[in-house]
Order: structure tokens, then C-alpha cells, then sequence
């Protein structure tokens, strides 16, 4: 039931996540001034940085969670 819970809390924040940035754009699409022009969007060297950025981000909190669970002892190499 614990796994149930955990796992319908992070569904549950990704679908918040996708609503979140649907209702952005859409409110980005009407704007008089949006914040981020969204011809961006279309050219490759954006996209392509942003998706790197999003997979060093993620990958760079998924290490420090799991150090965080198993703390590192680098004295343990020298014994």
C-alpha cells in the first residue's frame, strides 16, 4: 500500500507538471508580451539545450538523492 502511495504521489505531480506547462503555453500563445516567445520553440539549438539541461538536471539530483540514501566513505578505499 506504502508503494501504491509513492507512486500515485509522483504520477500525480507529473500530471500537475504537464497541466502546468499546457496552461502556460496557452496562456504564452494569447499574450500580448509573452515572457518566452514562443518561435523558440521551433529553432533546434534551443530545444536541443534545453533538453540536455533538463537531463544533467535530473541526472545530477538523482545522484545526490541516491548519495544522499548511501553516504560515500572514501576512507573504506585505503583500509
Amino acid at each position: 500500500l506504502r508503494l501504491f502511495r509513492e507512486r500515485a504521489f509522483n504520477v500525480t505531480g507529473l500530471v500537475g507538471a504537464v497541466v502546468s506547462a499546457a496552461l502556460f503555453l496557452l496562456a504564452e500563445h494569447y499574450a500580448a508580451e509573452p515572457l518566452i516567445p514562443l518561435r523558440l520553440f521551433r529553432e533546434r539549438a534551443f530545444n536541443v539545450t534545453g533538453l540536455v539541461g533538463a537531463v544533467v538536471s535530473a541526472a545530477l539530483f538523482l545522484l545526490a538523492e541516491h548519495y544522499a540514501a548511501e553516504p560515500l566513505i572514501p576512507l573504506r578505499l585505503f583500509r
